[in-house]
């Protein structure tokens, strides 16, 4: 008994239509490239002060960058930080000397707000500029 040869679908592919989708796709690619050529080609001969003026030198580079510092042991750093920030927000402290600007315990703060209210904002402090005057 002769059993038929397999073959392949010819309705599912059509091997005419890929092969003009990509050519027509290298020659669009082909035409793009060239019309960027001439366009950059124009402006340079438009405008050769902006093609011939000389980049300006970078004022300050800083230092060279490294590689990331990665830490030894990220817990011990998480509980220091948190310690750090923990005496912030319960203990006095100055923030500015000069200006007699303290740091107060945020709980304390907390029943400062409570038992005196937020302060009220009046026309003349609206009225004022964002910037502010100093004293």
């Amino acid at each position: 008994m002769n059993e038929p040869r397999p073959t392949r679908e010819r309705r599912d592919l059509n091997v005419h239509v890929i092969v003009i989708f990509f050519g027509s796709l290298v020659v669009t690619g082909i035409l793009v490239s060239l019309v960027a050529r001439g366009t950059f080609a124009y402006f340079a001969r438009r405008y050769p002060a902006a093609v011939e003026r000389p980049l300006p030198p970078v004022a300050n580079p800083g230092p060279p960058v490294t590689a990331p510092k990665l830490l030894a042991n990220p817990a011990k750093e998480m509980r220091k930080l948190r310690v750090h920030e923990d005496a912030l927000l319960t203990t006095y402290g100055w923030v500015d000397p000069d200006r007699g600007v303290v740091r107060i315990p945020i709980a304390h703060a907390i029943d400062l707000v409570a038992e005196r209210g937020l302060p009220v904002m009046t026309n003349e402090v609206a009225a004022a500029p964002a910037g502010g005057t100093k004293p």
